[in-house]
C-alpha cells in the first residue's frame, strides 16, 4: 500500500486489518493516529516519515514511539511489545502495545528527532533505516552524542541484547557509556542522511551484519564501528576526510576494508583486534595515521597480509606517523605501491611490490618521525635532498648497513632504535647536529639507538653544562662494528663511551678536536684513525681501548693529555710526531705491552719532551727514528710502506 502524496493526515484506525504486506506512507503526512494500522498482521515492511504521532522535537510531551500506530489492543498476529518512551521531556514510561509478528524492516525517512526508545522492545526487527544514529543529527562539538542504542531504549526484554555503548556525554574530554537492549535479530542498519557518524555510534552491535552511510558524510567518529564482530565487510562514503580512533576495532569478521580518497587522517588502533581483516587500501590524500593504528593483537598472525597505497613513495614520505604502529611496514607483510605499469592487479589499479631496496626520492628534505619504521628490505638510499632527519625515522628496520648523506644538518633522537641487526652506519656526526666544544648537550652515539630497547650501556656525554660529564642508558646494538662518520670538525666528549662491541671507527679528514673520554671502554676497538688535522686529543680519550693494537698521532698534536691511552693492555706501538713537546701524568698508564714508538723527531726532540708521572711504559719503549731511506748508522729505524709504519 502507497499513500498519495496529497494525503497530511492519517486518522485513527484509518487502516485497520490492512492485510498488505507493504506500507508506504509520505514524507507530506503530518500525523497518525493511534491505532491507524491495529490488526495489520502481516506486515513485513513499512516506510514512515517519522515515528510516533507526529514529529517530535526534544522538548516535546509524550514522544510516543513506534507502536503507537499499532494501538494497545491485542490482535491475532500481533505480539505485545512494551515500550518506552519520554512522556514529559526526560521522564520516560512504559506502554504495551501490539506490534505485527511478520514485521521485518522499518524505514524512517523525514524527521529532524528520534525520541527515546522509538524502537524498544521490538524482538524481531531485522533492517532499520533512519536518517542519523541517536536523537539528531550530530557534530563533533556537540555534548550527548547518543548512540544507535539510544532509539532502542535502556528496558530490557526477550530478544533483545544487553550491549554496553560508550558514547560523548555530558563532556567533550571523555565518553561515558549506558547499556542498551538492541534486537538480536537486527542484522542491517541504513543511514541516509548525516555528514557525522558520531562517537561510539554502533559500539559493541555485534549482531550487524551490514551498515550503510550516505554519500554526504565526511567525519566518522572514534570507535563508531567498534565490536562489531559480524560485520563482514562496510563501504565508506567517498566524502569522509576523518575516521577517528578505533573506528574498526574489534570487527573480527571484516575481511577487507577501503579508505577512500578524501581521507586525510586515521585515528589510532584503528583495525585492533581485526582478526581477520587481510586486505587494506589506504588513499595517498593520507597526512596522519594514528597511533598503531595497524597493530593487531587477536587472530594467528600478528600481522596483516596486504596492504595497497593508492600512492607514491614521495607521498609515503609526506605522512605524519604517530608510532611505529602507526606505520603499516611493521605490521603489514605485503605493502603495494600503485603503479600503472605494476605486476599486481587489485580493486581496478596496478600496483608494484615495495622493493627490499628502497630509494628515497629527490624531492624528499625531511625523513619523517617512523616514515620507514618496520622496513624489512635490505637497502635504504637517501639522497643528497635529505636535511632533516626525525626520531625513529627507521625503527626497527632489518637493516645491516645505512648511509646517512652529508647534506644531514639535523637527527632526531632514536632514529635507529629496535635495529638490532644493525652491522655498520656512515653518518655525517654524532648526535642531533654537528656540535662545538662550547655546545650543551651534545649526545653520544647512543641518542642514535634510544633507550628502550636491546642490552643497554651506559654512556657519559656534556648535558646542562659543559662543568662535567652526565650519564644515560641507551641501548646500542651488540651486533654494531662499524661506524663511518664522514662530516664534522669536532668529536664530542663520550661520543663513543663504553662502546664495548664496536671495532672499527673511522673519523673524517675535517676533524679537528676529538673530546675528553670520546672512545672510553670501547674493549674491542681495534681500529681507529686519528685524522691529520686534529690538533687536540682529550683527557681518557681512548682509556680502557683493550684491543687497540697500534695509533698513529697526527703532527697538529702539541699534547697528549692526562689518561689518554690508560688501561690500553694490548697497545703495542704508537706512531709520534716531533710536535709533542708534553706527555700529560698517566697517559700511558697500564699500557704494559707498548714497547715501539715510532717517532718522526731526533732523539734530541724526543729528549726534550715533558713526561708526566706514571709513562713508564712509553719512556721505557723502543724509539725508532724515521728515515726516508735506508739508514747506514746504527740505530732503530722506520719509514712508510704503503701508509703503514715498518722498520728497515
Amino acid at each position: 500500500m502507497i499513500i498519495p502524496n496529497s494525503i497530511t493526515s492519517i486518522k485513527k484506525y484509518t487502516f485497520a486489518g490492512y492485510n498488505g504486506t507493504k506500507i508506504v506512507i509520505p514524507n507530506g503526512i503530518t500525523s497518525i493516529g493511534t491505532s491507524a494500522f491495529i490488526g495489520c498482521s502481516s506486515i513485513e515492511s513499512i516506510t514512515l516519515p517519522f515515528v510516533g504521532d507526529k514529529r517530535h522535537e526534544s522538548t516535546d510531551r509524550n514522544q510516543y514511539p513506534f507502536g503507537y500506530i499499532f494501538g494497545t489492543t491485542s490482535y491475532s498476529g500481533g505480539i505485545e511489545t512494551i515500550q518506552s518512551y519520554y512522556e514529559i521531556s526526560t521522564i520516560s514510561t512504559t506502554t504495551t502495545y501490539y506490534i505485527p509478528s511478520t514485521l521485518r524492516e522499518i524505514i524512517i525517512t523525514d524527521c529532524d528527532y528520534m525520541p527515546y526508545g522509538a524502537l524498544s522492545g521490538i524482538p524481531f526487527i531485522e533492517s532499520i533505516t533512519i536518517p542519523f544514529v541517536g536523537d539528531k543529527r550530530h557534530t563533533s562539538t556537540d555534548t550527548n552524542q547518543y548512540p544507535l542504542g539510544y532509539i532502542f531504549g535502556t528496558t530490557s526484554y526477550d530478544g533483545g541484547i544487553s550491549t554496553n555503548q560508550y558514547f560523548i556525554g555530558s563532556s567533550l574530554s571523555n565518553t561515558t557509556y549506558l547499556t542498551y537492549y538492541i534486537p538480536e535479530s537486527l542484522k542491517k542498519v541504513v543511514i541516509t542522511d548525516c555528514d557525522y557518524i558520531q562517537i561510539g555510534s554502533f559500539y559493541g552491535c555485534s549482531s550487524l551484519t551490514s551498515i550503510e552511510m550516505p554519500n554526504n558524510v565526511t567525519n566518522i567518529g572514534g570507535s563508531a564501528f567498534s565490536g562489531c564482530s559480524s560485520l563482514a565487510s562496510i563501504e565508506i562514503p567517498n566524502n569522509v576526510t576523518n575516521i577517528g580512533g578505533s573506528a574498526f576495532s574489534g570487527c573480527s569478521s571484516l575481511t577487507s576494508i577501503v579508505i577512500p580518497n578524501k581521507v586525510t587522517t586515521i585515528g589510532g588502533t584503528i583495525f585492533t583486534s581485526c582478526s581477520s581483516l587481510t586486505d587494506i587500501v589506504i588513499p595517498n590524500s593520507l597526512i596522519y595515521i594514528g597511533g598503531d593504528a595497524f597493530r593487531r593483537y587477536s587472530g594467528t598472525s600478528s600481522r596483516f597480509e596486504n596492504l595497497y597505497y593508492n600512492g607514491t613513495l614521495e607521498d609515503w614520505c609526506n605522512i605524519d606517523f604517530y608510532s611505529s604502529g602507526s606505520n603499516p611496514m611493521n605490521y603489514v607483510t605485503n605493502i603495494y605501491f600503485e603503479n600503472i605499469n605494476g605486476d599486481i592487479e587489485y580493486n581496478d589499479k596496478m600496483y608494484c611490490k615495495l622493493s627490499d631496496e628502497l630509494v628515497v626520492p629527490n624531492s624528499i628534505t625531511t625523513i619523517k618521525k617512523y616514515a620507514f619504521s618496520g622496513f624489512e628490505g635490505n637497502s635504504v638510499l637517501i639522497p643528497n635532498s635529505v636535511t632533516i632527519i626525525e626520531s625513529y625515522a627507521f625503527y626497527d628496520c632489518k637493516l645491516s648497513n645505512i648511509e646517512i648523506p652529508n647534506s644531514v644538518i639535523s637527527i632526531g633522537e632514536s632514529i635507529f632504535a629496535g635495529c638490532r641487526d644493525l652491522y655498520s652506519i656512515s653518518i655525517p656526526f654524532i648526535g642531533d647536529k654537528r656540535y662545538i666544544p662550547t655546545d650543551t648537550y651534545q649526545y653520544p652515539l647512543g641518542y642514535l639507538f634510544g633507550e628502550n630497547s636491546g642490552t643497554k650501556i651506559s654512556q657519559y656525554y656534556y648535558g646542562s653544562t659543559t662543568s662535567y660529564l652526565e650519564s644515560k642508558a641507551y641501548s646500542v646494538p651488540s651486533n654494531l662494528k662499524k661506524v663511518i662518520i664522514t662530516d664534522c670538525n669536532y668529536l664530542q666528549a663520550g661520543a663513543f663511551y663504553g662502546c664495548v662491541d664496536i671495532t672499527d671507527i673511522v673519523l673524517p679528514v675535517s676533524m679537528t678536536s676529538i673530546g675528553q673520554q670520546a672512545f672510553r671502554y670501547c674493549t674491542m676497538l681495534k681500529n681507529v684513525n686519528i685524522p691529520r688535522n686534529v690538533t687536540n686529543i682529550g683527557s681518557l680519550a681512548f682509556a680502557r681501548c683493550n684491543s687497540l693494537i697500534s695509533i698513529t698521532i697526527p703532527s697538529g698534536i702539541t699534547n697528549i693529555n692526562t689518561y689518554t691511552f690508560e688501561d690500553c693492555y694490548a697497545l703495542r706501538s704508537i706512531v709520534m710526531p716531533n710536535s709533542v713537546t708534553n706527555i700529560g701524568q698517566y697517559a700511558f698508564n697500564n699500557c704494559s705491552n707498548l714497547n715501539k714508538v715510532y717517532y718522526t723527531g731526533t732523539i734530541e726532540d724526543w729528549d726534550n719532551i715533558t713526561f708526566g708521572k706514571s709513562n713508564g711504559n712509553i719512556i721505557n719503549a723502543t724509539i725508532y727514528l724515521y728515515s726516508e731511506t735506508m739508514p747506514i748508522d746504527s740505530g732503530n729505524y722506520w719509514h712508510y710502506v704503503d701508509g703503514i709504519a715498518t722498520e728497515w
